[in-house]
């Protein structure tokens, strides 16, 4: 990801999850992670906020190990 960068992909998004980008694609299917589709195309684009909120959100409802 570059610095400065405020959208992700979802390519960009899986390496940050450590998941595979499908699974993101699932996510935001889902409407678990927001985002946008690029207009005339199939691509996804994650505001970096809009990963913070569903990363935290994992992350108060996920069962303690």
């Amino acid at each position: 990801m570059a610095k400065g960068k405020n959208v992700l992909t979802t390519g960009d998004v899986a390496k940050i999850c450590n998941v595979a980008p499908r699974t993101v694609s699932k996510w935001f299917d889902s409407g678990q992670l927001g985002g946008y589709r690029i207009p005339g195309s199939k691509d996804r684009r994650i505001p970096v906020n809009e990963l913070l909120r569903f990363m935290n959100c994992l992350l108060y409802t996920s069962p303690s190990p």
